[in-house]
């Protein structure tokens, strides 16, 4: 009777629209639905939405396509009575059956809206009640009796695994360590991570809610607490140290790579010296380790790269490193750091995009044209006028408009003023009309016209060659991943557009769109209808990459950049014709960058060919390089890893007599290389991301052994010196007016401790039966915070503070040391006094 009931619009929807709300827009747009997005069949690989089969011999696709043929052929119900529930598209219960609820006017007198679950399955025809908004029945049907669960629920039961797993270690560390120390361990790691005052478990509330929560009565003094964190800093030193030496020992060639900066604190004024290291380890992920965060201060000559280097040996000595570990150094473009770099540490310099591409935008507006200067102030009088932004807000309701409200434009940050004017384009329609309502109006804008109409096509424009840069700089940004070969990819695609003679891509957010639709695509503009703010601005910021960045290569063509090893270990970009395509250079200029680039790899390949085999590199003369891009230590004799084997040990079978090793190898390497080259012109852009190119490396590993292990060295370095920025972004959330006189251990440490994300789970705690003695803290640590005031104090010129410095340091010596070897340091100190003097 239902079924021949006629179709009634009133009554509730049709028979063809019992779809839920996404398949409905579908069907209303004449198009034909799109199919769910599924999940994996493996719960490891739960991502976005959908549903996961856990039954691996169940085809998942087959099984939904089954149940939107049943939805389609009218399953039919009382459309008087009952109305279908329009969830989630993405719900298992929705891609698996319909729900059904009771009409209002037809519910029970308690008001309770009665749900109830249709399963589609297969030939399954069962009916769960879901009263209440609980679908748990529903769920708990589909994955009894059809295997079927929603990737939400995965995740949900992984997280709670994962806590109840943290829990059972909490407790058996608990009854390792004893409640007293576990608590003050726990105390200290809250102090860190919550910005806590060292003194704040000295109150008496802070103590009896520290009580309730835990149970156990503790008092901790501001000492206690600084105890704890110099015990669980020598704890993290040591994990550390491991996991640099295993990277360091699972490689003869340099793994590592580093970010070094100078911040400046703004409540005291102090230089803190900054060093943030990256390598790649075995299974192929970005490993990030803060370093040191030290005090710094200048020598009497001013400072300069000659001052910085052994403040960057010192850091890097500290966890078993040297210069010759690092293979490449990424900083902003200045003169000492990048001296550092080049010449004194030997290591490849690499300019930091976002630095570059930021010095380039204010090149093109600083001083900004008259457009965006227009638009710039009336940013300001949107934001500081509340009658205006009222009124623009209001005319965005009556429009239909998503409520938006200006962005403050920050000076020389050219993401937020990307954003300024994407914001300020999208609400040009009511700001318009507000405009004309708003009253009074500063003199500037005294005019009845609004102020952005005649700069409504510039300002496109202005915003689109912003947007593309801005593009790049966040993009360039992300230290989690090998961003080598997206940077050239990214970089291309913006010198291109760059070039005088094409077109520039017009974004256009003044154009009405809806909230739910896709990102904009870009209008090609032809570059004689740019206006000339637009040229000039397009034609300064290429100016800009090619006197800071392209003419590198012009100059010193035969020095090999990451970039350059970045491209060749990305299939796509084998040949490196981004040299040509994108950067515009000759073809000699390219040939000469190539060959220079594939003959660097070689030479690492031989490298690690002649390790893996114990065979001796022949013994070369010492090269003395400056800016050539790796230190010596790349071209000088590796160590012998045993004795020489015999010729057949590479290749079975070959002539005995006529192949010396080396030779070998050579040939080996060139048979490998022209394997890789030949495999790597089939591969195309879309098949493999740029980002994705260490998992092609890992794939490969066992076919192409020798470039594998030169792309995991090389993959690690960083495009720009993002992470250490946000390291002294931390900084200076923990160095407050409030802690304008902390002692800079106390700085590097807990920064150390927060920045890696050290907890107490990761560390190794069995060698912990107490805190460390404040007599063992001044043996073990504060030894090089007086030796560093009094190297501060020589290097300045500053006598009494050299020996005051030199008298602190002989007090803590005698207190932690023997007589003997106290009376020892002590005479080396006053002739180091002495001598400098």
């Amino acid at each position: 009777a239902a079924a021949a009931a006629p179709a009634d619009p009133a009554a509730g929807p049709t028979e063809d629209s019992m779809e839920h709300d996404g398949d409905q827009e579908d069907d209303d747009s004449g198009m034909t639905p799109s199919p769910p997005r599924l999940g994996r069949l493996s719960s490891s690989s739960v991502s976005g939405d959908g549903v996961i089969c856990t039954d691996a011999t169940v085809s998942l696709e087959a099984l939904l396509a089954a149940v939107q043929r049943r939805k389609q052929q009218k399953f039919s119900f009382d459309r008087t009575t009952h109305e279908i529930v329009k969830g989630r598209d993405s719900s298992p219960l929705n891609l698996c059956g319909i729900t059904l609820a009771l009409r209002k006017e037809v519910q029970g007198l308690d008001g309770s809206k009665k749900r109830t679950f249709h399963c589609l399955v297969g030939d399954c025809e069962a009916t769960i009640s879901v009263t209440g908004g609980s679908t748990k029945p529903g769920l708990d049907h589909l994955e009894e009796m059809h295997k079927i669960i929603s990737p939400r629920a995965v995740e949900s039961r992984k997280r709670k695994a994962e806590a109840e797993d943290a829990n059972t270690k909490q407790v058996a560390l608990r009854r390792q360590l004893g409640d007293q120390l576990f608590f003050e361990l726990h105390y200290a790691m809250m102090t860190i991570h919550c910005n806590l005052p060292f003194n704040v478990s000295e109150s008496s509330t802070s103590r009896d809610l520290f009580t309730a929560v835990t149970g156990f009565p503790i008092s901790m003094c501001a000492e206690t607490v600084q105890r704890a964190i110099f015990t669980i800093y020598d704890l993290s030193t040591t994990m550390v140290k491991s996991r640099i030496a295993a990277a360091k020992n699972s490689t003869v060639l340099p793994l590592f790579h580093l970010l070094v900066d100078l911040w400046t604190c703004k409540v005291s004024s102090s230089k803190y010296l900054g060093a943030h290291l990256f390598f790649m380890d075995a299974g192929g992920k970005m490993q990030s380790l803060l370093l040191s965060c030290q005090l710094y201060l200048r020598s009497r000559q001013g400072g300069g790269a000659d001052d910085l280097l052994p403040w960057v040996e010192d850091a890097l000595r500290e966890f078993g490193l040297a210069p010759h570990d690092i293979l490449s150094m990424t900083t902003d473009g200045g003169s000492d750091v990048r001296r550092l770099g080049e010449s004194l540490m030997g290591c490849n310099w690499q300019w930091c995009i976002a630095h570059l591409l930021s010095l380039c935008m204010n090149d093109a507006f600083n001083p900004p044209p008259e457009a965006l200067q227009v638009a710039k102030d009336y940013n300001e009088y949107l934001n500081r006028s509340d009658p205006a932004r009222q009124a623009v807000e209001v005319q965005q309701l009556q429009q239909d408009f998503e409520p938006l409200s200006p962005h403050n434009d920050v000076p020389q940050r050219w993401l937020s003023s990307a954003r300024m004017l994407e914001r300020l384009l999208t609400i040009y329609e009511p700001a318009k009309v507000a405009f004309s309502t708003t009253v009074p109006r500063p003199q500037r804008f005294s005019s009845p016209h609004f102020p952005l109409d005649e700069h409504r096509e510039t300002l496109v424009q202005l915003y689109s060659l912003q947007k593309l840069v801005a593009d790049v700089i966040r993009t360039s940004q992300n230290s989690t991943q090998p961003m080598g070969a997206e940077m050239i990819v990214s970089l291309s695609s913006l010198l291109r557009a760059l070039q005088e003679d094409q077109p520039l891509p017009l974004f256009d957010p003044t154009v009405r769109r809806s909230s739910n639709a896709p990102p904009l695509e870009p209008v090609e503009r032809p570059a004689h209808l740019l206006t000339p703010a637009t040229r000039s601005a397009r034609a300064t910021i290429l100016n800009g990459i090619n006197t800071r960045f392209l003419k590198q290569y012009r100059d010193k063509p035969t020095v090999v950049r990451m970039y350059e090893l970045a491209a060749y270990f990305y299939p796509p970009l084998v040949n490196m014709q981004h040299l040509e395509t994108a950067y515009l250079f000759s073809s000699t200029l390219a040939k000469t960058i190539r060959d220079s680039a594939k003959t660097k790899i070689a030479e690492l390949c031989r490298k690690v060919a002649c390790a893996s085999h114990n065979i001796a590199e022949p013994v070369r003369a010492p090269t003395q390089t400056t800016a050539a891009g790796f230190h010596p230590a790349t071209v000088q004799q590796i160590p012998v890893f045993g004795p020489r084997p015999p010729t057949h040990f590479l290749f079975a079978g070959r002539a005995q007599d006529a192949p010396t090793p080396h030779s070998q190898v050579k040939e080996l390497i060139e048979t490998e290389m022209s394997s890789y080259e030949s495999h790597a012109r089939t591969i195309t852009h879309a098949a493999l991301h740029p980002m994705e190119v260490m998992h092609f490396w890992e794939k490969h590993a066992a076919l192409y052994p020798n470039l594998a292990k030169v792309a995991r060295s090389v993959y690690g370095f960083q495009v720009s010196s993002a992470a250490i920025e946000r390291d002294f972004s931390v900084s200076g959330n923990l160095v407050t007016s409030r802690r304008s006189q902390m002692n800079s251990a106390y700085v590097h440490m807990m920064l150390f401790l927060k920045i890696n994300n050290v907890h107490l789970d990761s560390l190794d705690l069995s060698r912990v039966s107490r805190l460390l003695t404040q007599r063992e803290v001044d043996s073990k640590w504060p030894f090089a915070y007086p030796r560093i005031r009094l190297r501060h104090a020589l290097l300045l010129g500053d006598v009494v503070a050299a020996e005051a410095a030199a008298a602190r340091r002989r007090e803590l010596m005698v207190t932690a040391l023997e007589d003997e070897a106290a009376d020892a340091a002590e005479n080396s100190l006053r002739q180091a006094l002495s001598d400098f003097v």
